[in-house]
């Protein structure tokens, strides 16, 4: 049942899964969100690259939140599969209201069920991109991030990693707390117990940085192996000033 499931919604198993949780609230206005805006077809095309490059399929979701999340590609029970520019037309967002960080996390969650990400895929990635301090109450924040961290997880034994990788980017003025407590632990150039978070206080180094963390991410797991964390080598990505910008 399981396999045909998995044949009806398009993915394979080598496939790999990346959430993208985009702030998009009122504190974004101007260079944080044109920044954003421009990343996003940055990002696909590199991820075209390395998909074929490391021979996997991206299957890959965004979520917009400011008040509320918005699905903006996929869905929770499809990603998109990136393979060439046509797969993501990205409409350019905007700007608005609070920063519901909680609810985002909560929504991302309803797509960690392993029916919608294929039989054997490579874990997934969920990667929190914001400025600001999450306006839910701080307990609901981190009861998301708790329910995230029990997705995917084997109940007969206990996991080595998380099943879940979690990074997060922040910009601006970034609450380096909040970030913290999102991100998963892991070994970041030999240096273990390191939470994956990369910070910008430039808003102009935005769209550099989300390519960068997420080519990081693919190079991570699809690099996967027994160890008791995550291993980055941030040697192991084309280096993010390298990134120019790209035309749609």
């Amino acid at each position: 049942m399981l396999e045909r499931e998995n044949e009806k919604i398009g993915l394979s198993t080598d496939t790999l899964n990346m959430i993208l949780l985009i702030d998009n609230s009122y504190s974004m206005l101007d260079k944080g969100i044109a920044q954003v805006n421009q990343a996003i077809p940055m990002l696909r095309d590199r991820l075209i690259d390395a998909a074929e490059e490391e021979d996997v399929t991206i299957s890959l979701r965004i979520i917009a939140f400011s008040d509320r999340p918005v699905w903006k590609v996929g869905s929770a029970e499809k990603g998109e599969i990136i393979e060439k520019k046509e797969d993501l037309i990205w409409e350019d967002l905007k700007a608005e209201n609070t920063t519901a960080t909680a609810k985002a996390i909560k929504e991302a969650n309803k797509a960690l069920r392993k029916r919608y990400l294929g039989e054997k895929p490579t874990p997934p990635v969920v990667i929190l991109i914001t400025d600001g301090q999450c306006t839910d109450v701080h307990d609901e924040y981190l009861e998301a991030i708790a329910e995230m961290k029990t997705k995917l997880t084997d109940t007969e034994k206990t996991a080595k990693k998380d099943k879940v990788l979690r990074m997060a980017i922040g910009a601006g003025t970034y609450v380096m707390k909040e970030l913290e407590e999102f991100a998963t632990m892991g070994t970041i150039d030999g240096v273990p117990d390191k939470p994956f978070v990369f910070t910008v206080d430039n808003f102009d180094d935005l769209a550099k940085k989300i390519t960068w963390v997420a080519l990081s991410s693919l190079y991570t797991l699809t690099g996967n192996d027994d160890n008791e964390q995550y291993e980055m080598d941030s040697d192991g990505v084309t280096n993010e000033d390298d990134f120019g910008d790209d035309d749609d």
